[in-house]
């Protein structure tokens, strides 16, 4: 197996158990699963290509929630991304469905309000 690879797949099984958490426990805060996929992604800035294009998996598939896509891309701000999401709405039929990208269009934006959920985010001072 190749190190990339490894790199993919162990992003899964991280997306895997944010989308554990987030199904089967609700009463968990999710934010430090979140943290981990984002920090994994961070790791590693030459699979890019790769994670972008895995991103846009977990939406197209339903492999995880909305919400790791957009705290992952409030932070990492990946136009590409934005632009794919971009494209898919404009030739979405389904009303929730572009309702649903809208809101992660949102996330790449400063005045993204999901953001203050996140304790990474926030700019309240303790």
């Amino acid at each position: 197996m190749s190190a990339n690879a490894d790199v993919l797949g162990r992003f899964w099984e991280l997306v895997a158990e944010v989308n554990r958490i987030d199904t089967e426990e609700l009463e968990t805060d999710i934010e430090p699963w979140l943290e981990a996929v984002l920090s994994h992604v961070l790791a590693y800035p030459d699979a890019r290509p790769q994670f972008a294009d895995a991103f846009l998996q977990i939406l197209r598939e339903n492999k995880g929630p909305d919400e790791l896509v957009e705290f992952c891309m409030h932070a990492l701000r990946w136009s590409e991304v934005k632009n794919d999401l971009a494209a898919w709405l404009e030739h979405e039929d389904s009303e929730r469905t572009r309702h649903a990208l809208r809101s992660l269009i949102k996330s790449f934006g400063n005045d993204w309000h999901g953001a203050s959920s996140y304790s990474r985010f926030s700019t309240a001072t303790p």
